[in-house]
């Protein structure tokens, strides 16, 4: 076929199989269907001529795009040359190892980020330095020294006294030295804080004074007066934090010390109560905290660290307080007093979230130091029994009725498993917590009461103070028999329930009594170390803090709070 779709002759139909035969070997291709793709032949033209306009493509169809992404190992930490974003995050090639961690988060959009070593002192150099004294090396700049400041009241002096150097750089004469004019200039004039005067409460969401009424919760009465007082203006800091969370400075591997150091001068003095204080107990674990019962019926919590001042007023008691405890994380905390109730408090928000009561005065109370019996606590009444309580049902689940007087005291042992109280009526008696049946009586003629109680660290003994003005030792394993070798004598407690309270090592023993000192025993050789005229009364309580081995709280009928350093 030509051009004009005309029959053509045989010369070309004999040209046509040719080149189908030499375009398509061994394949059988009809003539009549090759000859549409012959164009512009013309069947008037001479048999020796070629026709125009044929086309016949015999190439293999090949791919011409050539990939230009070139793969990056994922552990790769050189780059040979500059890859996109694409590139960096392609997953690697062949089945992955479910097995090996994932380590993608470390390929940046810039390349592989490489972890750089530090060493630790150096960090703690500089942040204690920067926190302690308000300055540290600046990072960027090593070679000239050149420091970098914060606004702490404390660099402002240090600068103008023209010191320098770090806090690990200098002699402790001098670090001593520096640090008290220091802490004077970012104090008050005097030690003492009054709150007195910041009791009062103000009208309902204005500023210190806000009070926050309780919610009634799980609780078997309330009572429209239960309420706390703030006395910070700011409820949380600029991380967010509140002030039961402990502050960034307060570190409690900075304190890991092997050794217990005695407390030789006064600190700090509080003031607020308006009438005794019964008893002190630090927030567990960091003790940044310290929760007072006083006998003018508030509670009180302090902050020893960073304001230096009564945090919250909790008024809920009409009467005295006799006891406080802290849960184990410091966000609850419970108190009991004269009015013949026991509260469950939340410590952040001011809350009373129950108020138990079975009209009974409660002269202990203590929680279980199990984590997973945070809900439950006991508490020695006046009516010579023990009572477990729940504080998600507000009732009473266990009764112990063996004593003869008041309970005075109630402390775990054993690993938390079993119990000890003592009474009025001169006995020791040991309990299976749970179980209403006592396993232990230690009675003796020539006993005397022994309304206070304390557990050794290591938990093999407890100390007990006897009211014929010595501490007895007892063991706390299977015999609870007495340690007649071991007993701390020097003091006079007749007729008061002191405290006493040990070192986080063990290794010494301290105790107030009825004249307003403060003795300090070596636990090994029961040799009186130290005596301080801590109160002008009775020295009632002492507490050991839970990280600073050289720092103990005592509190007084004198209305005062005092930490000794």
């Amino acid at each position: 076929y030509g051009a004009g779709k005309q029959p053509c002759g045989a010369a070309g139909r004999e040209r046509v199989e040719r080149a189908l035969f030499t375009a398509f070997p061994g394949r059988h291709v009809p003539v009549g269907l090759a000859m549409e793709t012959i164009v512009g032949y013309d069947s008037d033209s001479s048999g020796d001529e070629r026709p125009s306009g044929m086309l016949v493509n015999t190439a293999p169809a090949v791919a011409t795009e050539v990939a230009t992404e070139q793969y990056v190992p994922t552990g790769s930490k050189v780059l040979t040359h500059n890859p996109t974003a694409e590139e960096l995050w392609t997953p690697a090639q062949g089945p992955e190892n479910p097995f090996k961690p994932n380590t993608r988060s470390f390929n940046q959009l810039q390349g592989h980020a490489e972890g750089m070593h530090m060493n630790e002192f150096q960090f703690q150099e500089q942040y204690n330095s920067f926190q302690t004294l308000g300055f540290a090396y600046d990072p960027s700049d090593r070679s000239t020294n050149s420091f970098v400041q914060s606004n702490h009241e404390a660099a402002k002096h240090l600068k103008k006294q023209g010191t320098g150097g770090l806090l690990y750089e200098r002699k402790k004469s001098e670090r001593k030295r520096l640090s008290q004019q220091a802490y004077d200039n970012l104090s008050r004039k005097n030690f003492r804080v009054d709150t007195s005067s910041e009791e009062k409460p103000t009208e309902q969401g204005t500023g210190e004074g806000t009070s926050t009424k309780a919610s009634s919760g799980q609780s078997t009465s309330t009572d429209d007066s239960v309420q706390a007082i703030r006395h910070l203006k700011a409820t949380r800091d600029a991380l967010g934090r509140s002030f039961v969370d402990p502050p960034s400075s307060l570190k409690p591997k900075d304190y890991a010390i092997e050794q217990s150091f005695i407390p030789k001068r006064e600190a700090r003095v509080f003031s607020g109560h308006t009438k005794g204080v019964a008893m002190v107990r630090w927030l567990p674990k960091y003790g940044h905290l310290l929760l007072s019962a006083g006998l003018d019926g508030n509670v009180k919590i302090w902050d020893v660290y960073e304001h230096k001042q009564c945090v919250m007023t909790y008024t809920a008691h009409k009467k005295a307080v006799r006891a406080v405890d802290f849960s184990n994380d410091g966000r609850h905390f419970l108190s009991c007093g004269y009015d013949r109730s026991a509260i469950y408090w939340d410590t952040e928000t001011g809350k009373a979230i129950s108020t138990l009561t079975n009209n009974k005065v409660m002269y202990c109370i203590k929680f279980n130091p199990e984590p997973s019996k945070q809900n439950e606590f006991i508490a020695g009444a006046q009516d010579r029994r023990i009572y477990q309580w729940d504080v998600r049902s507000g009732n009473i689940v266990q009764e112990y009725n063996e004593h003869l007087g008041p309970v005075n005291s109630v402390t775990f042992v054993d690993e938390n498993r079993r119990f000890v109280s003592s009474s009025d009526d001169k006995t020791l008696r040991v309990w299976d917590y749970g179980v209403p049946v006592q396993i232990k009586y230690i009675a003796d003629p020539d006993m005397h009461s022994m309304p206070a109680v304390a557990a050794h660290p290591n938990g093999n003994w407890i100390a007990c103070q006897s009211m014929d003005n010595q501490i007895l030792v007892y063991g706390c394993k299977d015999k609870f028999k007495m340690n007649k070798k071991k007993r701390f004598l020097g003091h006079s407690n007749s007729g008061y329930a002191c405290e006493m309270t040990f070192s986080q090592d063990g290794k010494f023993i301290a105790s107030g009594d009825a004249e307003g000192r403060l003795f300090f025993w070596d636990w090994k050789t029961s040799k009186k170390y130290r005596v301080l005229n801590a109160h002008k009364g009775v020295c009632i309580s002492c507490a050991w803090h839970p990280i600073d081995n050289s720092r103990v709280a005592t509190c007084g009928w004198d209305g005062l709070i005092k930490l000794w350093e």
